[in-house]
């Protein structure tokens, strides 16, 4: 078997593994531990996966640029409700900046590449990739928002609101399009749309 179908037997194993856990139950402390060292393996295997390219000079420096701005606009919208809403971060993400973990901008890293995944594995036009990652993207967050809440990662003041998933949209497209636009191959890695898949799968089970 390839070291690649390897890794996506062992990623479907450990999130099936997730779910039947969580079902079980585990320790707070310890299912805390799970969720933060996989939100880090995530981004870890993503951005290797993205080094893998011929780019990878540029693919790195688009990876950190994503990443402050992304913690940037999420300290933003923590301190003022825009553009996602009014919410706020429990303390099960570890290590936070002005009330946000570091780890979101991380995780934040690690939906953008796996949606753009797919996008560019369904069409190889811009403008089509641009939109099927956006429309992915809120997929995932409308998936996301209720584990969000049973895992007790973070709380809106009622409801996720209709602007958090339009704004979850708009910043996937403004950071995507660099890359879409110049070297949208960088993203053809077919572990990263499995990502995608076992996080959702794991996010409905919950």
């Amino acid at each position: 078997m390839r070291k690649a179908n390897l890794l996506t037997v062992g990623l479907w194993i450990f999130f099936i593994g997730g779910i039947v856990t969580n079902q079980i139950g585990l320790p707070e402390s310890i299912e805390t531990m799970l969720i933060q060292l996989t939100l880090l393996a995530l981004s870890l295997v993503s951005l290797l996966e993205l080094g893998r390219s011929d780019h990878r000079a540029a693919v790195f420096a688009w990876s950190f640029v994503s990443t402050i701005l992304t913690l940037i606009i999420e300290i933003v919208g923590v301190k003022t409700g825009y553009p996602f809403g009014s919410y706020y971060y429990t303390s099960r993400l570890g290590v936070s900046i002005s009330g946000v973990p570091i780890l979101i901008s991380l995780a934040w890293l690690t939906s953008l590449t796996c949606a753009n995944a797919w996008s560019t594995w369904l069409t190889k036009n811009p403008l089509h990739q641009l939109i099927v990652t956006a429309l992915l993207i809120v997929l995932f967050d409308l998936v996301l928002e209720p584990a969000a809440f049973k895992l007790n990662l973070w709380r809106f003041d009622g409801p996720p609101p209709f602007q958090n998933y339009l704004s979850w949209s708009i910043v996937a497209v403004f950071l995507s399009a660099p890359v879409l636009f110049r070297a949208p191959e960088v993203f053809n890695r077919p572990i990263l749309r499995h990502i995608f898949l076992a996080q959702i799968a794991y996010f409905l089970a919950i």
